[in-house]
């Protein structure tokens, strides 16, 4: 199954547009690298700040095969409550395709790291962030870890 294709789909579902068909890929590229970065920065000294990092209307977040849809401020309560016990969190081979001049795939790894837990978890993760005019907002976001009885 082909994931960009899939992709290119919601992100015309959602509305998604390219007024300028030469638009600026680096800049776009640039503003999600930092979005990014900063995302990892709220999930280790913010996390109740993190559910503002998504669409206004919410998003679609799938996790270990579960998949959900949940309303912003859902999203927003989920992050609030949340013990903070993040000690180590880094992305790892981010990749950012710019697919229009307000939609971006993004494709990483990161390894996350909780106070009580036994080890590093290495998960892999797929987001689709959309421009708004309060910025970059997450709309779709997939994270799988390592099956445990996968070799």
């Amino acid at each position: 199954m082909k994931v960009i294709p899939l992709i290119s789909i919601l992100c015309i579902v959602i509305g998604c547009t390219t007024k300028n068909a030469t638009f600026d890929r680096q800049k776009t590229k640039t503003e999600i690298q930092e979005f990014m970065n900063n995302y990892a920065i709220m999930l280790k000294n913010q996390i109740d700040k993190v559910g503002g990092l998504y669409y206004d209307s919410g998003a679609r977040l799938t996790f270990q095969g579960r998949s959900r849809y949940l309303v912003l401020d859902s999203l927003k309560a989920s992050y609030a409550k949340r013990p903070k016990t993040l000690e180590y969190f880094k992305w790892e081979d981010l990749q950012v395709d710019a697919l229009a001049e307000d939609a971006a795939l993004v494709t990483a790894n990161f390894y996350w790291y909780s106070r009580g837990t036994a080890d590093t978890a290495k998960l892999s993760y797929t987001g689709l962030l959309v421009k708004t005019r309060q910025g970059w907002k997450i709309k779709h976001e997939h994270e799988s870890g390592r099956c445990p009885r996968c070799k």
